[in-house]
């Protein structure tokens, strides 16, 4: 599930689509196809607009889908494929309040929903990160509450504005790129972020209680925030 840029590189060195992209796309092997799926914001030559391609290899041209069309910046795009080949995308809209939208591809009928808001409006909500569990389909984003910045993760679901059940796991003052991100391993699911300039927060989702756990912190003054990384999964699958 970590190998998702190194994935995209490949992919969009294949691509040949002509636009210009702004930021790194996020790529998925569907499984139910067998093809790459790969989200990211470009420049259509207007202003940023999230764009999906799906490769179909020597097979055929790749599938070009922009999946906004509005005069705001749009960023940040990340993509999730479920067991069945259903694909959900989620970006952030730039603007004077930030706003985590959301669109769902069923793949039976190949169709896309209208896009859904995962955050409560004027939120202030940015960077969204989506990652599967086996069963359900998981977003996390940061967003702003009273001056501090609150990681909020919810399962992701296909209902009206705004969707799925949302839960603020923890909250950080730092200033910088929190890099939040999902961890599913040996049945485990959890969420890290950077929460300051040495410690990396993370916070373990209960099976059992169906609850996020208290968050806890680990240093990354001796080496690095990867580093630290490495140190959660080992406590967490151990």
């Amino acid at each position: 599930m970590e190998n998702r840029n190194a994935l995209a590189v490949v992919f969009v060195a294949l691509a040949g689509v002509a636009a210009s992209a702004t930021d790194l796309p996020d790529a998925r092997v569907n499984p139910a196809s067998g093809y790459v799926e790969t989200v990211q914001a470009v420049d259509d030559g207007t202003d940023l607009e999230i764009r999906h391609v799906v490769d179909l290899g020597p097979g055929g041209p790749d599938q070009v889908t922009w999946l906004t069309s509005d005069p705001l910046p749009d960023l940040g795009a990340r993509i999730e494929a479920d067991g069945s080949g259903n694909v959900w995308v989620a970006w952030w809209r730039d603007d004077s309040t930030d706003e985590v939208r959301a669109r769902y591809r069923d793949q039976a009928t190949g169709e896309w929903s209208p896009p859904y808001r995962v955050a409560e409006p004027g939120q202030g909500a940015r960077r969204p990160y989506l990652l599967g569990d086996g069963t359900d389909t998981w977003i996390a984003y940061e967003a702003d509450d009273s001056g501090v910045t609150a990681i909020v993760v919810g399962i992701i679901i296909d209902e009206p504005d705004p969707i799925g059940v949302r839960h603020e796991i923890g909250s950080t003052s730092f200033g910088g790129v929190l890099d939040l991100r999902l961890h599913s391993l040996s049945g485990h699911f959890w969420a890290t972020w950077i929460d300051s300039a040495t410690e990396v927060g993370w916070a373990e989702w209960g099976e059992a209680t169906q609850e996020w756990q208290t968050p806890e912190y680990e240093s990354y003054m001796a080496d690095s925030v990867e580093e630290a990384r490495k140190r959660i999964e080992v406590a967490v699958t151990e």
